[in-house]
């Protein structure tokens, strides 16, 4: 289970993380997003070990932010990555939140997720139904 944490503006979030913030990600955007839930998602990897995180902000209220965090055993950086954003996804369905945007420092992940994406809107619901199908 996925815990969310409340950003608690009164109190400081993690030390270590704020030290470790020079600037802001920038946001480049090839779709709209408006109307999206919009998720930032990282990850930290050390031998053999990953931090991640999904960060949600709402565009109309600081009290809806929150931090959704875990910790795992992978076994490079981009299985970190795509943990952060199966992070970011689960928890976005667990509150319900059908129209989800998610923005990733990663370029291989986001490629690969988009081909693979792509594959899968282009083959059809029979393509999905059978790949994931119980043998």
């Amino acid at each position: 289970m996925v815990q969310v944490e409340p950003n608690q503006s009164q109190q400081p979030v993690n030390n270590d993380l704020e030290d470790n913030i020079k600037e802001p990600m920038n946001t480049i955007h090839s779709t709209d997003i408006t109307g999206y839930h919009d998720f930032q998602v990282d990850a930290s990897v050390a031998d053999g070990s990953a931090g991640i995180a999904a960060v949600y902000k709402s565009d109309s209220n600081d009290a809806d932010d929150f931090l959704a965090t875990n910790h795992l055993r992978v076994k490079n950086v981009l299985q970190g990555e795509l943990a952060a954003i199966s992070l970011a996804l689960s928890t976005a369905k667990q509150l319900g939140m059908e129209r989800v945007a998610i923005q990733s420092d990663c370029k291989t992940a986001v490629t690969n997720l988009s081909m693979l994406l792509r594959t899968l809107l282009l083959t059809g619901p029979e393509f999905i139904g059978n790949s994931f199908k119980e043998r």
